[in-house]
């Protein structure tokens, strides 16, 4: 599944930024262990034990603080953890309080933290460097977050690695993964032949899934990394018609299964099923054009055409390489096409020939599309619900070009 850029071309965030996996796990090899407030214990590792007494009143201070916060804020039930973004925030703003009182200077990650909190970004910052799966981030969080402006102000390396970290008892110093057990996308292409592999495996998957979804404490959204998640956020952000509600990060596996489900069930053409399932890609991955594309083919099959045209606007606002832009075009001028919107639709197999020249698909379009709008008449549409006339098309990118069709799999059906 093709994960666009920022949008600003950055990788500015050092390991955050560029790592395609959860932060480190903290400290790996405690050097102590001090009871904390009620059932939580602080692990304090060495790189703090070895740190200057300022800098190891700043970390203890953290601990302390995010061990009694988890007491009054327990994190949602999946979340079997004293780790979590309300929590976090906790630890680093009584951090930062110590050491701006202290007045210290001299440790330079603790000063720019300093920095980004006077300018109103420590939560930005907590989400861009420090989230990891199984964290609930506030729907009021989301609606306040700055990211791309925190990256343009802040930009830079930062460590991801925290010598301290609270366990409870009887729990677990990080989240698990939800999601993790899902079947590896590897294994799972986005293609026809997908649809016969593991289907029992993916059933069961769903069924798991059916069990831990309400214990997460927020709307699930699947990333690879720190900025990823980020984008995700920033994503529905802007899709909210209303407040954004909570939002957990869960395993990339997730999104892939259920674009691989949906683009099987278009493959079956059971409209309504893939219409189910693929409202669920896009609620999982709301950064990336290509569940909407394919949410938007199922759409257009059932005779929903204006949800289907808001579909594929949707997806050209979040395509970012020419692949994935000339595929929107042509989703869009197919649309226009039904509804016998012409003109509109040569528009849109226009622009996207200017990004992919010669496409034979959108080419065949531009001539039918001339026909019609010199002898004033138009082929039978289909009935809504049933097959559409034309011959289902199957075309993928490649490295972020555009691929003729039948090259392979990955963008929406019928692609026309």
């Amino acid at each position: 599944m093709t994960r666009g850029a920022w949008g600003l071309g950055v990788a500015v965030l050092g390991a955050a930024a560029c790592a395609h996996a959860p932060p480190a796990a903290g400290p790996a090899a405690p050097a102590a262990s001090a009871n904390a407030s009620g059932d939580s214990a602080i692990i304090v590792g060495d790189e703090a034990m070895r740190a200057a007494p300022s800098v190891r009143a700043v970390w203890l201070a953290y601990g302390a603080a995010k061990a009694l916060h988890y007491e009054t804020h327990r994190p949602p039930p999946a979340n079997e953890s004293a780790d979590d973004f309300e929590l976090e925030l906790a630890g680093r703003t009584a951090m930062l309080d110590v050491w701006t009182e202290k007045h210290e200077k001299g440790d330079a990650e603790l000063d720019r933290q300093v920095e980004i909190r006077r300018a109103g970004y420590l939560p930005e910052f907590v989400v861009a460097v420090h989230a990891r799966p199984g964290w609930t981030i506030p729907g009021a969080t989301v609606a306040g977050l700055r990211m791309e402006d925190f990256v343009k102000k802040f930009e830079g390396h930062y460590t991801t690695e925290n010598p301290v970290a609270v366990k409870p008892a009887g729990g677990k110093v990080f989240p698990d993964v939800p999601g993790a057990d899902f079947p590896d996308p590897k294994q799972l292409p986005v293609s026809p032949e997908s649809c016969r592999v593991a289907v029992d495996e993916r059933r069961a998957a769903w069924v798991r899934w059916a069990r831990l979804e309400p214990r997460l404490g927020g709307v699930p959204v699947s990333a690879t990394s720190t900025m990823h998640f980020a984008r995700q956020l920033a994503a529905m952000k802007r899709d909210a018609d209303g407040p954004p509600p909570n939002v957990t990060w869960v395993s990339e596996r997730v999104a892939h299964l259920a674009m691989v489900d949906g683009f099987c069930a278009v493959e079956a053409r059971n409209w309504l099923l893939a219409v189910e399932i693929l409202t669920r890609a896009v609620a999982l991955n709301p950064s990336s054009p290509d569940p909407r594309l394919e949410l938007s083919s199922a759409l257009t099959s059932l005779g929903r055409l204006a949800d289907a045209l808001r579909q594929a606007d949707l997806a050209l606002a979040r395509a970012k390489d020419g692949c994935s832009v000339a595929r929107a075009w042509r989703k869009r001028g197919y649309i226009l096409v039904e509804m016998e919107a012409f003109e509109a639709a040569r528009i849109a197999y226009e622009k996207s020939l200017a990004v992919d020249p010669g496409n034979p698909i959108a080419l065949s379009e531009l001539k039918t599309i001339a026909t019609a709008l010199a002898h004033g008449d138009w082929r039978k549409k289909p009935q809504p619900g049933g097959p559409p006339f034309d011959p289902v098309i199957v075309t993928s990118c490649r490295n972020g070009q555009p691929a003729g069709p039948a090259e392979g799999a990955g963008e929406g059906k019928p692609d026309k």
